[in-house]
């Protein structure tokens, strides 16, 4: 569809609430995002102006969307949700971008790759954040991406009282040689870096789902290879109860092994304390280390899956 059409087709729609775009390479669009750059830097036009939520899929899984040509939608007055697939954003058209985001309240970047500094770009912009969902794919000739540590330092700077539900997927066990673990060992990272860290002052957060990796600093070991000496090497000290916070209801950990265990029952051990408003852990398995199980551990109910659920 031309862009004469498609803004023809618009300005039919003054109360369009809902608008989800599919970016295709074949054949050649012949939509360009002008018109979508326009409808966010004049909105005196009314173009969009009561759009609430906005997806926008990409087909390119090798490259991804360059999500740059629209950053202007983030200023729609009533944009409450926005989701993305297959996007990427680097540094690039940074320096002289500042969006408003007056109503954004919920966030979904869907096999994504973002630097850091687009990544703050973003978050610091929006006033009342409530959901927050990333989750990483290995998009060709990108580079710079952040990691769990960078996402919980902004949330926390921007939004540690408003988020309330929380996805961090960085592909901790992924298997390809792409993999984030793979970027990442590259150099010498420590594990704060890696990790999350705490989360307990999130006094409003009841749904986190993350990977073993960066929730415990359990590094990826690939059971082919892994010894018994490596196993114990990447063992921590960290305690589920103490680095969750309170108001947490359900939790789902992603790329497990059979080191999760001994930290589901320090959980369990001090749930009643630390945790009283848990119900249930889904535990995402990297490998089929043992079958799927669902079981109560003093009071929570743990899902072992290889598919676990998605928020």
């Amino acid at each position: 569809m031309e862009d004469a059409c498609t803004a023809l087709l618009l300005s039919q729609l003054p109360n369009l609430q809902e608008l989800q775009v599919e970016v295709t390479s074949r054949p050649a669009p012949k939509c360009t995002w002008r018109l979508f750059e326009e409808a966010g830097q004049n909105l005196e036009l009314g173009v969009l102006n009561s759009l609430k939520r906005l997806s926008i899929y990409s087909e390119d899984v090798k490259y991804g969307h360059d999500m740059s040509p629209i950053l202007s939608l983030y200023w729609l007055p009533s944009l409450e949700t926005y989701n993305a697939t297959y996007c990427q954003w680097g540094n690039t058209y940074l320096s002289d971008y500042a969006p408003a985001m007056p109503s954004m309240t919920s966030l979904d970047f869907d096999l994504c790759a973002f630097t850091a500094k687009a990544m703050e770009l973003v978050l610091k912009h929006c006033k009342g954040l409530k959901i927050f969902r990333f989750s990483y794919y290995p998009l060709y000739m990108f580079d710079g991406q952040f990691t769990a540590a960078d996402i919980v330092l902004l949330l926390r700077r921007y939004h540690l009282s408003t988020i309330e539900r929380l996805r961090i997927d960085l592909d901790d066990g992924g298997s390809e040689s792409e993999s984030l673990k793979t970027i990442q060992l590259q150099e010498p990272l420590r594990l704060d870096q890696i990790m999350a860290g705490s989360l307990r002052d999130f006094s409003n957060l009841t749904f986190l789902s993350i990977g073993q990796q960066s929730l415990l600093g359990l590094l990826y070991l690939d059971e082919r290879y892994r010894s018994d000496d490596e196993e114990q090497q990447w063992n921590t000290d960290v305690k589920l109860g103490d680095i969750l916070p309170p108001s947490l209801k359900a939790l789902i950990i992603l790329y497990c092994d059979a080191r999760i265990y001994r930290y589901l029952i320090e959980m369990a051990s001090v749930r009643k304390e630390r945790l009283p408003n848990l119900e249930w852990v889904g535990i995402g398995m990297a490998y089929s280390f043992c079958t799927e199980a669902t079981f109560n551990l003093q009071g929570i109910m743990v899902i072992f899956s290889l598919h676990p659920p998605r928020d």
